[in-house]
């Protein structure tokens, strides 16, 4: 009896193996648009709603699923924590490897992993990215401030909001501090970048970092009254956004130093970009890439960035992959 019950539990095992393999089989054999049909892609958002992550974000889920086969509703989730990381590291072994789930985590992700930060649990280079909707990151410090400039902040503490001390709001000022000389106090634990903003018009800072998108385009009247001072762009040389502000690739004490700021300031090329795990079958990743490039071309779409004051500088999942590749092949 015993023998008979071995032989039998064995027989169901094989059955289970072998149904489950014709399923996966049968989902990889199909065609974009029948697994896309009637389902849902998760747009995973690695930063606090309200964010400019987020924002941008929620744009696309409007938008993207009129140029995905199969026309799938894409619902946005937010899963913030340690600077976008936790929403990576998700997306690299957690998340469903069918193409069901794509995400927009922080812009550094490249720049985490190339200096070892102990929470990156995942190589950027086998992402699927799927396309970049803008660079993005500015520096900047409240009217009240008496500093007025990078150079000012060498001579007088300036207090500053970060979000968590892995991120590039805690890092790029401990860096200047390091590198270039200046003196920020740095009070980490503030929700994304409009919570940044938030802190520095409450009076708890006097400084914060902000998205050239809102200062530009969202809170205009920030730069024109003026109420902000734009000190240094996160950025290799200057935006012609901000062409009389330096970028932190002018800083540093030595030669090596520039360049270590300079690499910070790269994460900038990145910007708001979306990725997919690694493991998505091709025909599925063109799907999502085509898709994402159609949207950055739709007049509705368009439309809508501009009511939003939202600017648009698409780059295609081939050359977001070649900035993360750039990134990480810098030498020791």
């Amino acid at each position: 009896m015993r023998a008979n019950w071995r032989v039998w539990s064995t027989l169901i095992a094989a059955a289970t193996v072998a149904a489950s393999c014709a399923v996966a089989v049968g989902a990889s054999a199909q065609s974009p648009e029948a697994f896309y049909k009637g389902k849902n892609i998760d747009l995973i958002v690695g930063y606090a709603a309200g964010d400019t992550y987020d924002i941008y974000a929620r744009l696309a889920a409007r938008h993207l699923s009129r140029y995905i086969p199969g026309a799938p509703t894409v619902v946005v989730r937010n899963m913030q924590g340690v600077g976008g990381l936790k929403a990576a590291n998700y997306m690299y072994s957690q998340a469903p490897q069918d193409g069901s789930s794509i995400a927009m985590v922080g812009q550094g992700v490249a720049l985490d992993q190339l200096v070892e930060n102990t929470a990156v649990q995942f190589d950027a280079r086998q992402f699927n990215w799927v396309g970049r909707m803008v660079p993005v990151i500015q520096f900047v410090v409240w009217h009240t401030s008496p500093v007025k400039t990078l150079q000012d902040a060498m001579k007088e503490e300036v207090v500053i909001a970060a979000t968590s001390p892995t991120g590039a709001t805690g890092t790029v000022p401990r860096l200047l501090n390091r590198l270039a000389g200046t003196k920020f106090k740095i009070i980490h634990g503030y929700p994304g970048i409009s919570g940044l903003m938030l802190a520095m018009e409450r009076g708890e800072t006097q400084a914060a970092s902000a998205s050239a998108q809102m200062l530009l385009f969202s809170k205009p009247e920030l730069l024109a009254k003026p109420l902000v001072s734009v000190l240094v762009q996160y950025s290799k040389s200057r935006s012609a956004l901000f062409p009389d502000v330096p970028a932190l690739g002018e800083f540093g004490k030595t030669e090596d130093d520039k360049h270590i700021l300079a690499l910070y300031g790269a994460t900038t090329d990145l910007g708001r970009a979306m990725l997919a795990p690694p493991k998505v079958p091709t025909d599925r990743m063109k799907a999502l890439r085509a898709g994402f490039d159609g949207m950055m071309k739709d007049t509705a779409f368009l439309d809508e960035a501009k009511k939003a004051s939202l600017e648009v500088d698409p780059l295609d999942g081939e050359g977001v992959a070649k900035i993360i590749h750039e990134t990480l092949d810098v030498t020791p």
